[in-house]
This record gives C-alpha cells, sequence and structure tokens, in this order.
C-alpha cells in the first residue's frame, strides 16, 4: 500500500517531520510575531501537498526582516521543487544556500542535488513507470552528483548525509 502511495516521489519528504523542522527554525530565528505566524502557515499549507502555488505563503511581501527573507526564499523553493518547478526551486535554493541561517544553508545545499536529480530524470520513466535511462539529462545527473558530494564533504554527519548517500546510489543507477 504504501508503495502504491507515493514510494520514490519526491512528495513523500512533504511530510509531519519535515513542516516541524522547518517550523522549529521559524521558531529560533529572530522574527516579528507576523512575520512568523506567517512563515509558520506557509508550510502548513504546502504540508502533504505536491503542488503549491505559492500563494499559500499569503503577503510574502510582508516578511521583511533578513531572516524571515532567508525562510521565506527557502520555503518558496520548497513549493516549488514539490511542485515540479525544478528550474526555480534551483534558483530559489541556491540562494538559501547562500544565508546566513546554519539549517536554511544546510537544507538548502542538500536540496539543490534532490531537485538535481528529480530534473534529470523527470522524463526517464515511461507511462507504466519503467526506465527509460536514454532519456536522463545526464549532464544535470553529473551536476546532482558533484551537489550530493558537496553536501557531504560540507556535512559529514549531517542532517541529511544518510539520504544523500542513498540518493548517490540512485544517481550511479541512472
Amino acid at each position: 500500500d504504501t508503495f502504491l502511495n507515493g514510494e520514490g516521489s519526491r512528495c513523500r519528504s512533504n511530510d509531519d517531520d519535515s513542516a516541524t523542522a522547518f517550523i522549529s527554525q521559524v521558531v529560533k530565528a529572530d522574527l516579528p510575531d507576523a512575520e512568523r505566524l506567517l512563515l509558520v502557515n506557509g508550510r502548513v499549507r504546502l504540508l502533504g501537498a505536491c503542488t503549491w502555488e505559492g500563494a499559500s505563503l499569503g503577503d510574502a511581501q510582508l516578511v521583511q526582516s533578513a531572516p524571515g527573507r532567508e525562510l521565506r526564499t527557502y520555503l518558496q523553493a520548497a513549493g516549488d521543487f514539490y511542485s515540479g518547478r525544478f528550474g526555480d526551486a534551483q534558483r530559489g535554493f541556491v540562494a538559501a544556500a547562500a544565508g546566513s541561517l546554519p539549517w536554511v544553508k544546510e537544507t538548502a545545499l542538500y536540496m539543490i542535488a534532490r531537485t538535481e536529480l528529480n530534473q534529470a530524470q523527470e522524463n526517464a520513466f515511461d507511462e507504466y513507470g519503467m526506465p527509460q535511462l536514454e532519456r536522463v539529462d545526464k549532464s544535470v545527473l553529473a551536476n546532482s552528483d558533484t551537489s550530493f558530494n558537496l553536501y557531504l564533504n560540507t556535512y559529514p554527519q549531517g542532517e541529511y548525509a544518510l539520504s544523500a548517500q542513498g540518493l548517490l546510489r540512485r544517481v550511479h543507477w541512472l
């Protein structure tokens, strides 16, 4: 039953644990209460979705503090990732990784690699879910390999190290 309901889907990680991780960072950040509420509500609305238009974030321009903008950038990139807008997600995660919040930096660096992997295999499966390896975007796949290794070299004991190692196996399989 689990396999039939999203095993292997990029959206499988849009769960309570990932929402809790984001929300805990929002709570820890030095933010005005209105920004905190806006970001938490946006992440809760994203929970469990595999499509998201960003409108769920509400009035994003109300987030003005530096840490709030970093968290908003990450949240928008996550929404783009789960919605399959990989180019937008990539740009957002690159911007978030350049920020100053440690959790956002680490998680965004990991998500850059995940985004590249999803983009590389976006057209690699036929209507029956069977791999068509000749349709894998090899240049984007090579970028994903580099990005997962960068994450693992930067954060060898990081929050997502085990997942990154597992996804590297998928990169090599593809």
